[in-house]
């Protein structure tokens, strides 16, 4: 029997988000190696728009430091390296970047492939 029931609908909602998860730890790795928006602004540098791009993204990247710190202190979190805690702060927020401006190609891709492993 085709048709949407609750069982699917709960198994479509789980797969999705599931999907989800999968894509923000993948974009997190691949900009903890990638590092694409520091290359952005390294190829940027030499325009006029480079120098605003590269304050926005420090600007962005301090606050961002700060609020993990911050974080970190109050888990008391100390087995971490304050270097490795800054990359992986920056790698998160790239990747958070990399979503929203994949975002039209990676909800729809989402809806079909969870679609398709729950019909």
């Amino acid at each position: 029997r085709q048709g949407v029931s609750p069982g699917k609908c709960a198994r479509f909602l789980v797969v999705h988000e599931l999907l989800g998860v999968a894509v923000l730890g993948a974009s997190t790795v691949g900009c903890l190696y990638a590092k694409p928006l520091e290359r952005l602004t390294d190829i940027l540098q030499g325009n006029d728009g480079g120098a605003g791009l590269k304050g926005m993204v420090d600007a962005g990247m301090a606050t961002a430091e700060r609020k993990v710190g911050a974080l970190l202190a109050r888990l008391r979190i100390e087995d971490v390296s304050p270097a490795f805690a800054t990359r992986l702060t920056r790698a998160w927020a790239e990747g958070m970047v990399v979503r929203s401006l994949l975002s039209p190609l990676l909800f729809p891709l989402k809806m079909w492939t969870a679609f398709y492993l729950v019909s």
